[in-house]
């Protein structure tokens, strides 16, 4: 539950003497998309950037978030990070933000078109300097996403419709989108509130 990842984060902070705001607490969970592992690491890799800081710091900031969560993507479990590599180090580099755009939102399995509307497209126009996909050239890197060459990263679960072959992946391809300063999931997030 939400309140079980919140209870996570708030737990071990306060143990350390230090607050976690309540928006940054939800960012976590939503990129944790319900596994306490990366609840555990987001939070672990936050709470050392606020311990490395050269200030005195008794309350999170965005900058302690920010490095906690590049130290989690970079200390992430190897299957995820390396399906994530496998999909996305391609010719062309538009594989992250479809699979970002799977990623996004609370449910597991996503049909094409609503993914393409709600997710890639909000995506892409928060995204300077990148080329938005049509939506057949998104269908055919979803489809792509299926393949071995993909490391089937993806699998269909019905015409048009798409899901992560494994949801601990869903959870790191999360953390990447917010490396890259995307908030996919639900909710607006200021982690300075």
């Amino acid at each position: 539950s939400h309140d079980g990842r919140w209870e996570i984060i708030d737990d071990a902070a306060a143990r350390v003497g230090v607050k976690i705001g309540k928006n940054m607490n939800i960012r976590i969970g939503q990129i944790s998309d319900g596994f306490p592992h990366y609840v555990h690491l987001i939070g672990e890799k936050l709470l050392w950037a606020i311990y490395d800081d050269v200030d005195l710091i008794d309350t999170a900031r965005k900058k302690h978030f920010d490095l906690g969560v590049s130290s989690a993507v970079k200390e992430a479990e190897a299957l995820p990070r390396v399906a994530y590599q496998r999909a996305t180090e391609k010719y062309t580099d538009d594989y992250k933000e479809v699979l970002w755009a799977l990623a996004d939102g609370p449910h597991l399995r996503r049909q094409t078109t609503d993914t393409f509307l709600k997710s890639y497209i909000p995506i892409m126009n928060c995204r300077e300097g990148r080329i938005m996909l049509d939506k057949t050239k998104f269908s055919n890197r979803l489809n792509r996403l299926k393949t071995d060459s993909h490391g089937h990263i993806l699998t269909a679960s019905g015409q048009g419709w798409y899901e992560y072959t494994n949801n601990i992946v869903r959870g790191y391809v999360r953390l990447k989108a917010q490396q890259e300063n995307v908030e996919i999931g639900d909710g607006y997030f200021n982690a300075d509130e």
